[in-house]
């Protein structure tokens, strides 16, 4: 063969090999294309599977949740409560925050706690009262025979029937809020919302609703602060249950007076002593 044939043979040959090359080339383009394909649908696989993994952690979270804190299921059609199910519920809740009924006076920062509760955890009016009525059962075994069914409904009637056993008068909440002293361990905050709970209590109890009535409340709690113990004792027993006010104290005074004699319904208070001037200069 000459050298021009083989030559072209060789070129030939060379052109021939071309298609295969880009053959080839396509192929592996190919290959890596599948190979992104394949390495989204595992991302996407593992993405969705993290998502349900979540999904069974919030939910078992939920379960347990509910197992600890007794929520109901609602067990009646729509998903609805029964009252039942929302006293456990809130019985559960709360199981660590009420405590029983203390003695007498602090009856009063105890029932303003205890309320204080029910408004944080929102707790509604129809389960109130039977969260209230275990923590008085030692104090008051017989509440339950002196109020009828309806009444142990009522949280406001189950409160005042708490008040009335313990003989709580307007005057111990007063005597309350005048002598109350910081207790060794409690803080400045507690203290001043006992004051406030004393004096909430008094007002209550005295059934002020306006302004004016406070001030006249007030006046005549000053005014018989001033008066003799006979003259006291007179103003408390045609006062009865309920308070007079300071014009009406002062005619009372003045009928006393007349009996007894002018300046007897005054309350004597020992002159204090003169002070000296040897240390004025």
């Amino acid at each position: 063969m000459s050298t021009e044939e083989t030559e072209s043979h060789s070129t030939d040959s060379s052109m021939d090999q071309v298609p295969g090359t880009e053959s080839a080339t396509g192929a592996a383009n190919g290959a890596g294309d599948a190979a992104d394909s394949n390495a989204a649908m595992r991302r996407l696989e593992m993405e969705l599977e993290m998502r349900k993994t979540t999904l069974l952690i919030e939910r078992e979270r939920t379960r347990q949740l509910e197992l600890q804190t007794g929520s109901p299921q609602g067990s009646q059609a729509g998903g609805r409560q029964t009252r039942e199910e929302t006293l456990v519920y809130f019985a559960k809740r709360l199981k660590s925050l009420l405590t029983p009924i203390p003695t007498d006076p602090e009856v009063p920062v105890w029932l303003e706690g205890v309320e204080g509760f029910f408004r944080s955890y929102k707790v509604p009016d129809e389960v109130k009262s039977h969260l209230l009525l275990p923590l008085v059962s030692v104090r008051i075994p017989h509440l339950f025979s002196k109020l009828s069914t309806e009444e142990l409904d009522s949280y406001d009637r189950v409160k005042q029937t708490i008040l009335s056993e313990l003989r709580l008068s307007p005057g111990d909440y007063l005597r309350q809020f005048r002598s109350a002293l910081p207790g060794r361990n409690e803080t400045w905050q507690h203290f001043a919302s006992r004051i406030e709970s004393y004096h909430a209590f008094y007002m209550s109890a005295r059934g002020i609703k306006t302004l004016e009535d406070l001030v006249s409340l007030n006046v005549a709690d000053q005014m018989k602060q001033a008066l003799s113990t006979e003259a006291y004792k007179y103003v408390k027993r045609e006062e009865a249950d309920s308070w007079v006010k300071p014009h009406e104290i002062a005619k009372l005074v003045e009928a006393f007076e007349d009996c007894e004699g002018k300046g007897s319904g005054k309350k004597q208070i020992l002159a204090a002593k003169r002070p000296t001037n040897q240390h004025l200069f």
